[in-house]
């Protein structure tokens, strides 16, 4: 039987581990049907596009005119159109983003938006030195800051990037680190804090969660419950579909290994990275380089396992 579905084995291998790292043990064949689905839902989208709808908009203005706040959200669902939705209904919005694909992100976001209103969308270099007062500035001047939490640390930046403004947060039967900074500010600066969810739902009003410090919350306190909370959200989001997560090709830059999680179990993918050929362990990210020999056959052996041979 001849199969369409081109597998991208170095994508399969991460997308698998990351799989595993929150929901656990799976079988290969499982892993591989998922991650073809999802492959084809992140391609295909939603046949209702309307992303904020006519009943929601209103109530949706008068939560945001209030005043300047923190919007966060994952990349779920159709979570590329809440910027230029909300620009759309007069709001202002700052995306902050990595300083290695503003542009990119510029280009995007400006491409559907009337020209009218691309004055209502700037970006934030997540790595700027002095991002505090550019964010108090850009509240002053009534722009709300979205931010997508599980962007995530890239692998190179873990090393690099001071412990005291990072932390780590329980997710799934997994653990990702996650940056902390935009969260303090917002403390400081007391903004409201907005969790958008998937708006092209017919629940999606009513999955939008506020939050503000209770008399008394420090900011660490405060910031460890928002991390803790809006992370279980997006657990609950997943579990009714994983496949509307684009997290599985990227979180494993933020999702740390949790030593003897997994009792010691063992799947090796092969992939590849600069023509140099690896073989992981999805279970525990441990790779070790391998031979273009070794690496063919193991890729050729699943490849059979899998029906795709």
């Amino acid at each position: 039987m001849k199969h369409h579905f081109e597998l991208n084995w170095t994508e399969f291998c991460f997308f698998s581990a990351n799989v595993i790292h929150v929901f656990g043990k799976k079988d290969l064949s499982d892993l591989y049907s998922l991650y073809k689905r999802t492959m084809l839902a992140l391609k295909v989208p939603v046949a209702d596009a309307g992303l904020i709808r006519e009943t929601s908009i209103g109530e949706v203005k008068l939560l945001l005119n209030k005043q300047p706040s923190l919007i966060i959200s994952f990349h779920y669902g159709m979570y590329w159109k809440l910027p230029n939705q909300l620009i759309n209904q007069g709001c202002k919005v700052a995306i902050l983003v990595s300083r290695d694909i503003i542009q990119n992100q510029q280009r995007f976001s400006t491409k559907n938006l009337a020209p009218s209103l691309r004055q209502n969308l700037v970006f934030i270099d997540a790595e700027d030195p002095s991002i505090f007062f550019r964010i108090r500035i850009l509240n002053q001047d009534g722009f709300h800051v979205l931010c997508y939490m599980d962007g995530g640390v890239g692998a190179k930046q873990l090393s690099s990037i001071n412990k005291e403004k990072l932390s780590n947060v329980n997710f799934g039967q997994g653990v990702v680190c996650v940056r902390k900074g935009v969260f303090e500010i917002a403390y400081l600066l007391r903004l409201p804090i907005h969790y958008f969810p998937d708006l092209s739902t017919s629940s999606a009003l009513a999955g939008i969660v506020s939050f503000y410090p209770i008399d008394g919350e420090h900011r660490g306190a405060y910031v460890k419950r928002i991390l803790h909370e809006t992370y279980l959200l997006l657990y609950g989001c997943i579990n009714k579909d994983l496949t509307r997560w684009e997290g599985w090709f990227f979180m494993h830059h933020s999702l740390l290994p949790i030593p003897n999680s997994f009792n010691k179990g063992h799947l090796y993918l092969p992939f590849a990275i600069n023509k140099r050929y690896y073989l992981m362990n999805v279970y525990n990210y441990e790779s070790r380089e391998v031979g273009v020999e070794n690496f063919g056959f193991v890729k050729d052996s699943i490849g059979c396992q899998l029906d795709i041979c």
